[in-house]
């Protein structure tokens, strides 16, 4: 698994801090599966599989504004895990967060947020990360005026429409 420690390093880059003081930083993972089918070798032998699992963040005495943490999450979703960000309903739930305060300029911050990584292996035994599919700018704009609830009509593929 390496989107967990892709996630600590995007929010050291914005907070170096963390990186001098790593005990008020913690990135684990739990409430993890795998998704796997049977069969799914292709014709040179290849298989994978898929994490899925939860990502736990918790910032302590943090003295800035958390929407420095928050922003810097969300961009990191954006590249590492889009589908949360389009889906209206992932977005109900892409982000939990929980915040304590301590004091008039110091908060405990828990973040979780469901992730999922392809891995491939090929016939030599060799692993590799999938990495995610881009997500063309005009499909994002294509979908910012699409009202939530809408439902598709017909599906069509080279001109014939599909049941």
């Amino acid at each position: 698994m390496q989107k967990h420690q892709s996630l600590r390093e995007a929010l050291v880059a914005v907070l170096p801090e963390l990186e001098r003081e790593k005990d008020r930083l913690a990135v684990w993972i739990d409430q993890g599966s795998i998704a796997a089918r049977l069969g799914t070798r292709d014709a040179n032998g290849n298989s994978g599989f898929e994490y899925r699992y939860r990502v736990n963040v918790i910032l302590l005495d943090f003295a800035k504004d958390p929407a420095i943490v928050f922003t810097t999450l969300i961009d990191w979703l954006r590249t590492n895990q889009p589908e949360l960000l389009l889906n209206p309903e992932t977005l109900k739930t892409a982000v939990e967060f929980r915040v304590d305060v301590l004091d008039d300029r110091k908060v405990d911050i828990e973040i979780h947020t469901e992730l999922s990584e392809a891995v491939e292996i090929d016939s030599l035994g060799n692993i590799t990360y999938r990495a995610e599919p881009a997500i063309a700018q005009s499909s994002i704009d294509g979908l910012i005026d699409v009202p939530l609830g809408t439902t598709l009509g017909t599906v069509s593929v080279n001109g014939e429409d599909l049941p």
